[in-house]
């Protein structure tokens, strides 16, 4: 059943990204776009709920707060994209890992295993280097 579900996920994100893509080629106002598609979810979700008499348990109510920070994530880099430079907004959008093992370690007092510890280190190495190449490369460096 994982695979069925994976591969939903994999279509419908890639179909998604297509309406993305099409709709940033047409003069239609992108907040009233996302706002839509975020409501028409929820909407979407309340009457699958009704029409199979789920119970909002804590798992549900976990879910609508996270439906809430991907909405307000992607309006962020959205209207970061739209104003700042987007080597800089990419950036900061690759340091969700950061936030993650931050966070995780001041409110429940995780710890990384060794082999967790270097893939983050990988990923924040790769960041770096990815933000930082066009200023060390050779004949360009700069203070």
């Amino acid at each position: 059943m994982w695979f069925a579900y994976a591969v939903g996920a994999a279509f419908f994100f890639g179909l998604r990204g297509i309406l993305y893509q099409w709709t940033s080629q047409r003069t239609i106002n992108r907040d009233l776009m996302f706002i839509g598609v975020y409501i028409s979810s929820a909407i979407l979700a309340l009457i699958i709920n009704l029409f199979v008499n789920q119970i909002w348990s804590n798992e549900v109510w976990f879910g609508v707060l996270m439906g809430v920070f991907s909405f307000l994530a992607n309006t962020f880099l959205y209207k970061g994209y739209a104003v700042g430079r987007a080597s800089v907004i990419a950036f900061f959008s690759g340091l969700t890992p950061v936030i993650v093992v931050l966070l995780a370690a001041l409110l429940w007092a995780e710890k990384l295993s060794p082999v967790q510890l270097v893939g983050f280190c990988i990923i924040i190495l790769s960041l770096l280097i990815i933000r930082y190449k066009r200023d060390l490369q050779e004949g360009t460096y700069q203070g």
